[in-house]
């Protein structure tokens, strides 16, 4: 494979892991959307300064866009899997905190039935005549 169709099927791989159209993506950059087009089909070689801006509008390191993308399957997984638990963690906090006041709350309010009932209760301690 040239180096053309690597860089643009990593464009594809990544724009596309991340949510990305080639409309989106090119604006992000300041490309029309045929000039990436062509990028991505690998019908162009872009310029240092066009791969520079892809891959910051990618949000991702400028060697990624140069990877076998037969060997980025394993790192597109990992990289999906880590952003889908940065989006559950603070989900998963806040469930985990919610759970852990509702149980505080429960308990104090099973101390003051407690103290309710031990307070209805007729004392055993007073004297008989």
């Amino acid at each position: 494979m040239d180096l053309e169709k690597i860089i643009g099927t990593n464009i594809v791989r990544i724009r596309q892991l991340e949510g990305l159209s080639q409309t989106a993506l090119a604006n992000r950059i300041g490309l029309s959307r045929k000039q990436l087009c062509k990028i991505e089909r690998g019908e162009v070689y872009p310029m240092a300064d066009t791969i520079q801006r892809i891959s910051n509008g990618l949000g991702v390191p400028v060697k990624e866009l140069f990877t076998d993308p037969k060997s980025a399957v394993d790192v597109d997984l990992y990289t999906h899997s880590q952003r889908a638990l940065e989006k559950l963690l603070p989900i998963i906090s806040k469930m985990l905190v919610d759970g852990i006041i509702d149980d505080m709350v429960q308990s104090r309010l099973n101390k003051i039935e407690d103290l309710s009932v031990d307070a209805e209760a007729p004392s055993d301690n007073k004297s008989t005549n």
